[in-house]
C-alpha cells in the first residue's frame, strides 16, 4: 500500500478464472479517510506483503485492472470501510 496524499494506492495480484495472476491497481482516498477507516500508516491495518485480502471496488470505466477501493476485508475478517455506498449508508 502506498500511503501518499491526495489519494494513496493499493496492488493486488488476483488470479482469474485460468488460474492466471494479473495485477490490478486501486486508489483510495488519503491518509486521513483512511485513518478514519482504522487503518494507520504504521501498520496498514496489519496488512503485508503475501496476505490474502478480499476488495471491493468501482471497476474503471476503461476496463483496465483497476479501480477506485470501497472496502478491504482482511483474511482474519476484519473489515475496513473506505468509502461509503452512494446511498449514504
Amino acid at each position: 500500500m502506498e500511503w501518499i496524499n491526495p489519494h494513496s494506492y493499493l496492488t493486488v495480484n488476483v488470479k482469474d478464472a485460468d488460474g492466471k495472476v494479473q495485477k490490478w491497481a486501486f486508489e483510495l482516498g488519503g491518509p486521513e479517510s483512511l485513518r478514519r477507516a482504522g487503518l494507520s500508516r504504521a501498520d496498514r491495518g496489519g496488512m503485508k506483503p503475501g496476505d490474502q485480502v478480499t476488495v471491493m471496488a468501482l471497476a474503471a470505466k476503461d476496463g483496465s485492472n483497476s479501480g477506485f477501493l470501497q472496502e478491504i476485508k482482511m483474511g482474519d475478517g476484519r473489515v475496513f470501510k473506505l468509502a461509503t455506498d452512494p446511498n449514504g449508508q
